[in-house]
């Protein structure tokens, strides 16, 4: 008989057991739920206060955004990009430490006289500063030869008479060389020879 008296003890104590151990459960699980609540409201107080973007507001931001973007007129989004590619040529030069020079083949023209028929031989050299105004210069070699031809050949020899008709003959071929194309932004156009019959 006595085993039969241990028995309903056992469970009993087992039976006392089990509310503790759901108790203990239960109350780990009401405090992870405290903490919870208090670190996110700890988190949403920093994002009001300080104005914080959590990745999904950078992403919802992003998508209206987007939305914006599809407002912005394309003559502004396109002044925008100029002007980024401008403050960009603008490091290169800056960062330039010397200029490069790009030799232009002799040209020989016939001059715009009426009285007289003259030649005028001109050898002239490019300064660029970014290699990459360099290539673009060699590359429409063509094109700038017949530039500075057609611009020549409307020239008479008094055009060449004085030292301001020539620094003038230069910035009008500096500003031919530099329509050319968008990637050649020449400093100067340089007389190496000038020779006048």
């Amino acid at each position: 008989m006595s085993a039969p008296a241990k028995q309903p003890d056992a469970t009993a104590d087992a039976a006392e057991g089990e509310p503790k151990k759901g108790s203990k459960l239960k109350l780990i699980l009401v405090v992870l739920v405290a903490l919870l609540f208090v670190a996110g409201g700890g988190v949403a107080a920093g994002v009001f206060l300080l104005g914080m973007k959590l990745p999904f507001m950078k992403a919802q931001q992003a998508e209206e955004g987007g939305e914006e973007g599809a407002k912005v007129d394309p003559k502004e989004a396109e002044r925008r990009e100029q002007e980024k590619r401008d403050a960009e040529k603008a490091k290169q030069k800056a960062a330039a430490t010397r200029s490069l020079f790009v030799q232009v083949p002799p040209i020989v023209v016939n001059l715009a006289d009426r009285e007289a028929r003259r030649y005028a031989r001109i050898v002239l050299t490019v300064e660029v500063v970014l290699p990459e105004s360099e290539v673009a210069v060699k590359e429409n070699m063509p094109k700038v030869i017949d530039a500075f031809q057609i611009y020549v050949r409307s020239l008479t020899a008094e055009s060449f008479g004085s030292m301001a008709s020539i620094l003038q003959v230069r910035r009008e071929l500096l500003a031919r060389l530099n329509r050319i194309d968008p990637r050649i932004d020449a400093r100067a156009v340089l007389f190496q020879d000038l020779v006048i019959q």
